[in-house]
């Protein structure tokens, strides 16, 4: 966690990013700065929708390929493997909602209930973590796919059967 600065020094900070920005510098974040971020519960749930608008899709062998390789900590990815946003955008999403989940329990913000709350997503991610079962986890995935697509009205088109067309064939 990064040290809490004061209100003077949060003040000066973003008087010296004015100043950099007026005198047309480029402002970018420092890579290894560790940035603490205020997060409203209800944010993360809008992640773990994001998350699994994301992976109901694509096709579900893809989706659990790009799972197993977050799952394995990208050990078994060429170094030279193509670019690939699935399994950029679903890690990306992973990552933030493990750490919110972290983060929530570390703080003292969880909660429980006997009240049934779909947690598939938390459970997948549990999931992931604790168990090198590929079975295992394609069932979590299964399971947190399922109850995603009993929320959403209609039917989700998968990107494969997209129709792809070019800006002029309107």
């Amino acid at each position: 966690m990064a040290k809490s600065l004061t209100l003077k020094q949060k003040k000066a900070n973003l008087e010296l990013t004015k100043e950099h920005l007026k005198n047309n510098k480029v402002v970018t974040i420092n890579r290894d700065a560790v940035i603490d971020l205020p997060v409203v519960g209800h944010f993360r749930d809008y992640l773990s929708e994001t998350l699994n608008y994301i992976m109901s899709s694509h096709d579900q062998k893809k989706v659990l390929e790009v799972v197993n390789h977050i799952q394995n900590k990208f050990k078994d990815l060429a170094e030279d493997a193509p670019y690939d946003p699935l399994l950029n955008s679903v890690w990306t999403l992973m990552t933030l909602i493990n750490e919110i989940n972290h983060q929530a329990a570390e703080q003292g913000h969880t909660i429980a209930t006997e009240e049934k709350i779909d947690e598939s997503v938390a459970d997948m991610l549990n999931q992931m973590q604790n168990s090198a079962d590929p079975a295992a986890l394609e069932k979590a995935y299964m399971k947190n796919i399922n109850n995603y697509k009993e929320q959403i009205p209609g039917d989700i088109i998968l990107n494969d059967e997209l129709e792809t067309k070019t800006p002029n064939e309107d």
